[in-house]
């Protein structure tokens, strides 16, 4: 019995490898580590991000997304070290909103957020993942279709 419970725990406990992410939600999992991990060591690092996000224009989008989300989350953003092949629950749920944004699904977006903070909020971090997402170059962070 107790390997059903320790199953479920597991189950309900995990989240999605690095590995198993496209290579667009990987580089946005990576650009958002490097980013708080330089903020904290008082370090710049655009040309990094430049690196991850494919041109030095999304810089400082995603920074200002990043600021505006940060000042609205409940508690502060867990980030994994930059090469950790787990990711955390706060990752995911920003790569979901980028993909969300790029699908223009703004039901799903809302909905992911609207138990965590209030509506202006939630409005206000929609309209800089907008902003970001249009200078992502062929923005290519949404996972492929299924057919």
């Amino acid at each position: 019995m107790p390997s059903t419970s320790q199953s479920v725990v597991d189950k309900l406990c995990w989240t999605k490898p690095l590995a198993d992410m496209s290579e667009g939600q990987k580089a946005l999992i990576l650009a958002l580590r490097t980013c708080v991990l330089a903020n904290v060591e008082g370090r710049c690092c655009c040309g990094h991000l430049a690196q991850y996000l494919g041109s030095a224009h999304s810089v400082g989008t995603f920074m200002n997304m990043l600021r505006t989300i940060v000042a609205a989350w409940p508690e502060s953003l867990i980030v994994h070290r930059p090469f950790c092949y787990t990711t955390t629950y706060d990752e995911v749920l920003i790569v979901d909103l980028v993909t969300a944004t790029i699908k223009n699904d703004s039901q799903r977006f809302h909905a992911m957020l609207r138990d965590m903070m209030p509506r202006a909020a939630i409005f206000s971090i929609q309209r800089t993942v907008r902003e970001f997402v249009d200078t992502l170059p062929g923005r290519d962070i949404a996972p492929a279709e299924s057919p």
